[in-house]
């Protein structure tokens, strides 16, 4: 896995990781469960509008790469025991709570130690 498919595999995670979120917090969630990342193949589309907004134009595709997806979201636990430290404010909520409180560069930090943990 190269360093860019390593920070779209978190930036992902921290990204759109808690669509399920309501479905999987307080649950504790076996190694299985969490599992290895999913493949999302890559394709393209159309983006942008002809008669938007200046930063809107000109309607151009786009490629987007395979890249990965963690089944769920990063939690408290996960992100504690990976960086150490667990920067949550609702920490009393519950470990399978998602992390919060996380800035872009705590995300790339995460990423690179998940990654080096990984073998990747």
């Amino acid at each position: 896995m190269t360093m860019a498919k390593a920070f779209l595999r978190v930036s992902m995670i921290f990204a759109v990781g808690s669509v399920q979120s309501c479905d999987l917090m307080g649950t504790d969630l076996s190694a299985e469960d969490l599992g290895a990342p999913v493949l999302v193949r890559g394709g393209s589309f159309q983006m942008g509008s002809d008669s938007g907004e200046p930063d809107e134009k000109p309607v151009h595709e786009v490629r987007v790469s395979d890249f990965y997806v963690m089944k769920t979201e990063v939690t408290q636990k996960d992100y504690a025991a990976i960086m150490g430290t667990n920067p949550a404010s609702f920490r009393g909520r519950g470990d399978n709570y998602p992390i919060q409180n996380v800035s872009w560069y705590d995300a790339v930090a995460y990423a690179n130690k998940l990654s080096e943990r990984d073998g990747f």
